[in-house]
């Protein structure tokens, strides 16, 4: 579900831009990637897995807060 919901969220998105979406899914899993890396690195340096666990959660939570926030209907 992780991998799928992206690609048809960005698709209905996009829909007048055929192959924006699927192009915008390899940046999306690099951020992604690189966001995880970073909150592993960081709460490992300052307190161990407990703290990168919590780290990856908050943005998580963040990510979706701002999501929604996004595509709030006028």
């Amino acid at each position: 579900m992780i991998l799928t919901l992206p690609i048809a969220y960005l698709q209905d998105l996009m829909a007048d831009r055929p192959g924006t979406g699927s192009s915008l899914m390899s940046l999306q899993f690099l951020i992604a990637s690189a966001m995880g890396a970073l909150c592993f690195a960081l709460g490992t340096a300052f307190a161990g897995y407990g703290l990168a666990a919590a780290l990856g959660v908050a943005v998580s939570l963040l990510g979706a807060g701002a999501l929604v926030w996004a595509d709030r209907r006028p």
